[in-house]
């Protein structure tokens, strides 16, 4: 549901395409929007009740993703010219995941094993 979103305001990259081919893509981004904000909520009455081993965890594998984003992202970003790529929201994405899961790895190292 994510994808068909991104694809039609053109966050992929793309241009933004600006019609609605199915009349009932409105109610799914709509249905979409609302489940994301009941499973915000549910996950922040999750988090409130774990212990600081967890959230410790939480907390570096974000600062992580956050550090990949830039570390990565930028560095993606800044030799895009050079090999005339336009990075979009994937590579971004992965640049995050790089990012958290080197997080949670060096959390494992240093509490856990």
């Amino acid at each position: 549901m994510l994808g068909i979103h991104l694809s039609e305001i053109g966050f992929l990259g793309d241009a933004a395409l600006n019609v609605m081919p199915e009349p009932w893509l409105l109610g799914l981004r709509i249905l979409m929007i609302t489940l994301f904000f009941i499973g915000t909520f549910f996950y922040y009455k999750f988090s409130v009740t774990q212990d600081d081993l967890f959230n410790g965890y939480q907390s570096a594998c974000f600062v992580g993703g956050a550090m990949g984003f830039l570390a990565f992202g930028l560095s993606l970003t800044a030799l895009s010219p050079y090999f005339d790529y336009h990075p979009n929201f994937y590579e971004f994405f992965i640049a995050f995941a790089i990012g958290a899961s080197i997080g949670g790895y060096s959390f494992y190292r240093k509490y856990i094993a």
